[in-house]
This record gives structure tokens, sequence and C-alpha cells, in this order.
């Protein structure tokens, strides 16, 4: 598979295919910490894997990130209606996690979410590239 045809595969997943998951392998996930707005570290982690889920009769698809560095978690968001260019408009993200957005391209997937506490302001932005395989 090109490289280069990320959101199309999940826009067709999410709008055609008959199967309600969709387990993607991307060769490079790279991490990016900010704590309290300053750059804490950049993590790189190989073969990284999204799941993705369709539920029936509905506008909104469910991924799970296999592969954080903390804990595996699930968030809901709506489905692409573009096989250009997509950005989320509202996340539904678990609890302490907020603030989040999903941007999709052909090329790569950036997902971003913020954990609050009264003390803490953490930032954490995953960056998928390179499908390896789906």
């Amino acid at each position: 598979m090109p490289k280069s045809d990320l959101l199309p595969a999940i826009f067709d997943f999410l709008h055609c295919c008959s199967t309600i998951n969709l387990e993607i392998t991307f060769a490079q996930l790279d991490i990016h910490i900010y704590h309290n707005g300053h750059f804490l570290k950049r993590i790189t982690k190989p073969n990284s894997r999204i799941l993705l889920y369709k539920p029936q009769n509905r506008k909104i698809a469910q991924m799970d990130l296999l592969d954080n560095i903390a804990f595996r978690f699930s968030f809901e968001f709506d489905k692409p209606t573009s096989q250009l260019y997509y950005k989320s408009k509202r996340l539904y993200l678990p609890q302490p996690l907020t603030e989040g957005f999903l941007e999709m391209d052909a090329e790569k997937l950036s997902f971003s979410f913020t954990i609050n506490s009264p003390s803490n302001y953490v930032e954490i932005t995953h960056v998928y590239r390179q499908i390896r395989s789906y």
C-alpha cells in the first residue's frame, strides 16, 4: 500500500466497508510531550497501531490508541466527510483527557489532547506516519 492513502483508506472503511473494525500499523509514531507549556520530551516508536471501529447507524467513529505511552484508551470522533483533509470539530474523550483534536490527510494522522490537574497541564501529541499494513 502506498504511504499516501491514509485518509482515503479510513474514509472508505467508515463509509463503505462491511467490517466493523480496522487495525492500521504505522512505520513511525512521534509523541511530543509538553508540561505546563514547555517542551518536555519526544518519544519515537516504530510499528505503532490504531484500531478503528464503526458503530452501527451512527455518525461517529471510535479509535483506540494501542501504543500510547501511559495507557491504552479509546475516543470517539465525527466521521470524515472528505478524503483529502479532516480536522475534528469535537472529540469524545475519556476522563481525565480534555481539549483534544484529530487531524488526518493522505500521509499522516495527528491526535492531540491535554491532561489537566490543579498543579499540572500536560499536552500530548501523537503523529502517525507511513502505513505499514491494515
